[in-house]
């Protein structure tokens, strides 16, 4: 069964967070295997996405990150930047405009509305 949860740890991902502060990793796992991942900090009151796997299943893309945005929203942020390398995924998912940007976390979090446009 699949479950996405946030690592308690950051072994294994020691070249990956390089230059990071404070990272923050999600994982989505099935058994022992690692399907995805999402690599974000939090800073100056928003989140922002560093890095994103998710083996090419925009459903689990998907899932990664609205758990990543769902975490920080309970800290009282409302904003998520992505990386240029994670913003076409974002962007696909209507989860960030062209600069890659999300400038309401709480407006993608209350069902799929930005699915219908």
């Amino acid at each position: 069964m699949l479950e996405i949860h946030q690592r308690e740890n950051t072994n294994g991902y020691e070249e990956m967070i390089s230059g990071i502060e404070y990272p923050i990793i999600i994982e989505a796992v099935t058994g022992d295997n690692v399907d995805g991942y999402c690599i974000y900090s939090v800073s100056d009151g928003e989140i922002f996405i560093h890095k994103l796997s998710y083996n090419n299943d925009i459903y689990l893309c998907d899932g990664i990150i609205r758990t990543a945005l769902f975490k920080v929203s309970f800290l009282g942020i409302n904003k998520a930047r992505f990386a240029p390398e994670v913003k076409d995924a974002a962007k696909k998912l209507h989860l960030c405009d062209e600069e890659g940007v999300l400038s309401s976390i709480e407006s993608v979090m209350s069902g799929c509305e930005g699915c219908k446009k």
